[in-house]
């Protein structure tokens, strides 16, 4: 939910300091900013599926958080913020696709009525992340928008920290068979 309340918050009030001065950006010139998200979504894939879920969404739930610190600078330049947009996607994606990975092997019977239950979180997320980013920017700029995102990246990262305790550890611990190895034993046994 804090995942998609980061990124609710960039992609329902970017248009509002893009649209301001200094830079007073037409629609199709603000709309040309998904392009720049497009290019952080594609960077996402392959890693979940190797076994490294839990790890990729620690990192890119770290790299949610500090991708706000370019987009908060709208100074001269739209460089940083281009950037900023770029790692966010990229770390959102990078989070989803992990997330789905963890939910459909942990739960492969239910892996529909899961995915959905976690779809409901998705959009609440992003409800709150777009009502809060336009009540934040109305009073206090753009840079309350982008604390705001920030600290919901900075809360995902911290539930899934919290999470991590009640995770079992399932790598074989020292001595003990793999899968692989008790497999081979009941298979040669027969």
């Amino acid at each position: 939910m804090f995942l998609f309340a980061s990124f609710g918050s960039l992609w329902s009030g970017l248009a509002l300091p893009l649209g301001a001065p200094p830079w007073s950006l037409g629609t199709t010139e603000i709309g040309l900013f998904g392009l720049a998200g497009l290019a952080g979504a594609l960077g996402a894939g392959r890693w979940a599926d190797a076994g490294h879920a839990q790890r990729i969404t620690s990192w890119a739930l770290v790299l949610l958080a500090a991708s706000w610190l370019l987009i908060a600078r709208t100074g001269p330049t739209l460089v940083p913020l281009v950037v900023g947009v770029v790692v966010l996607d990229f770390a959102v994606q990078a989070v989803h696709v992990s997330s789905q990975h963890l939910l459909t092997t942990a739960h492969p019977d239910r892996a529909g009525s899961v995915i959905g239950a976690y779809m409901a979180f998705y959009s609440l997320g992003s409800a709150l992340g777009a009502v809060t980013t336009t009540w934040a920017h109305t009073a206090w700029g753009w840079w309350a928008s982008c604390l705001f995102g920030g600290l919901y990246a900075l809360t995902g990262f911290t539930v899934w920290g919290s999470a991590q305790r009640w995770i079992p550890d399932r790598r074989p611990k020292i001595n003990q068979p793999t899968f692989r190895t008790r497999y081979a034993t009941m298979i040669s046994r027969r």
